[in-house]
């Protein structure tokens, strides 16, 4: 799952996969705003869609092409593609134009296969790789991260922010919520709560 959109009316809802690169969670991101914009919800796994035959299948295809535009848009990448040398490298001409649109390189693979610059299949060879480079860079981060990091606070603080604790135990605190209420909004249970007010302050 790259990310979920919940059209609701009154509370739309957008999540990112966290263990997605910041390239991937920017197209993400706009592709799970395209549902909100039409009004229709959806999960994200940023398969390639190639001639789509369910109503579904279209509408994830559309909110691609919108995130395409959206955060690498085709004059974009053209020009800056052009401007890089044509003798080299091309994952180096590849990942110069990434760089520069901020994104990742499979969203400026997947604009190059749009505008026939590469094939379907270089194109289905470049994403499979990507993935594995970044599965690997995953597990080399877990490995390095062990008995390391930030505590346990410290992460319930950046998942959820400031302003929801205070607000979930501010409303604890009136009687409007029970302690089973705050421990699932916020995803922590109760007798470590007090380690992360006191990181909240």
């Amino acid at each position: 799952m790259r990310g979920i959109a919940f059209a609701d009316p009154w509370a739309p809802v957008v999540l990112l996969n966290s263990k997605d690169s910041l390239g991937a969670r920017v197209f993400t991101l706009a592709h799970e705003l395209a549902h909100l914009w039409i009004g229709t919800t959806g999960i994200s796994n940023l398969e390639p869609l190639f001639g789509p035959r369910t109503s579904i299948q279209r509408t994830e295809q559309f909110c691609n092409a919108v995130a395409a535009e959206v955060v690498a848009p085709r004059s974009s990448v053209d020009s800056l593609w052009k401007a890089t040398d044509p003798s080299s490298d091309r994952d180096d001409r590849i990942r110069s134009v990434a760089a520069q649109l901020r994104v990742s390189r499979e969203v400026i693979a997947r604009r190059l296969l749009d505008s026939e610059t590469i094939s379907r299949k270089e194109y289905l060879l470049l994403r499979e790789r990507y993935k594995e480079e970044w599965q690997h860079e995953l597990d080399r981060r877990t490995a390095n991260d062990k008995g390391r990091g930030p505590s346990y606070a410290t992460q319930v603080v950046a998942k959820n922010g400031r302003a929801l604790i205070r607000m979930a135990v501010a409303a604890h605190g009136a009687g409007e919520t029970t302690g089973r209420e705050v421990s699932a909004v916020l995803g922590v249970k109760l007798n470590n709560l007090d380690s992360v007010l006191a990181k909240v302050g």
